[in-house]
């Protein structure tokens, strides 16, 4: 990017607390659009978000990586709904890194699939408290231990198999709000908290634009290239 792009970038990311994304920044052509944009950025519409850069973080991923609308991204939104099913795991990785996470979460069954396997588990888990001792008596130790051993086979086996029918995002981590949480600065500045209104940031944008392309004059149509002198 030519210097002054550059200039330009930084000090609108430092005043709004925000990344632009350059993929976005290309689609930008006046100043209106440049408010468009971090407009889009820096609202949260669904409501008070207190750290709108994790939100727009998490945004991105799921926006730039996943292909999910931006209408479909709140902080209410249940992900189960948003992600499809073949591309969750794949979130829980990248989410793993972005938040730096020591491991990566595991999807769980739906709800529909608890029940059974609880029943069975306990089921299993009766047989063994049963079976071993009277094996230990009737055997010995060593059929004891053939019981545990294969019971245990059993669990392993029985966690495979239900690999595929594990889709859901685990709890806790399935809303927008609570993955902004986790990526959430432990302190973050003031003005990443800032809620701006549109007023502002036309004002902030157009002082910014003004002061580091050294402009006399200023329209809100004019092309940044062509008559603001962006290369």
């Amino acid at each position: 990017m030519p210097t002054e792009t550059v200039e330009l970038i930084n000090h609108l990311e430092d005043h709004f607390g925000i990344h632009l994304p350059e993929k976005r920044w290309r689609g930008v052509s006046t100043p209106t659009d440049l408010v468009d944009l971090i407009s889009d950025l820096v609202y949260v519409r669904s409501g008070y978000c207190k750290n709108p850069r994790a939100f727009n973080q998490l945004r991105s991923v799921l926006v730039d990586s996943f292909g999910i609308s931006r209408s479909e991204i709140r902080l209410d939104s249940d992900l189960n709904l948003v992600i499809p099913k073949d591309q969750r795991q794949r979130f829980l990785e990248r989410m793993a890194q972005e938040s730096r996470m020591d491991s990566i979460p595991s999807l769980r069954l739906p709800n529909s699939h608890q029940e059974p396997v609880f029943y069975v588990a306990a089921l299993g888990s009766l047989f063994t408290v049963v079976a071993v001792p009277v094996a230990a008596e009737l055997g010995g130790f060593l059929v004891a231990g053939s019981i545990l051993g294969l019971a245990a086979a059993l669990c392993v086996v029985c966690n495979r198999l239900l690999t595929p029918y594990r889709t859901r995002l685990p709890h806790g981590l399935s809303t927008v709000e609570a993955w902004v949480a986790r990526l959430a600065k432990p302190q973050p500045s003031e003005r990443t908290q800032k809620i701006w209104s549109r007023a502002e940031i036309r004002d902030s944008v157009r002082t910014i634009v003004t002061n580091v392309l050294n402009l006399e004059r200023f329209d809100w149509s004019w092309s940044l290239v062509n008559d603001m002198g962006i290369d």
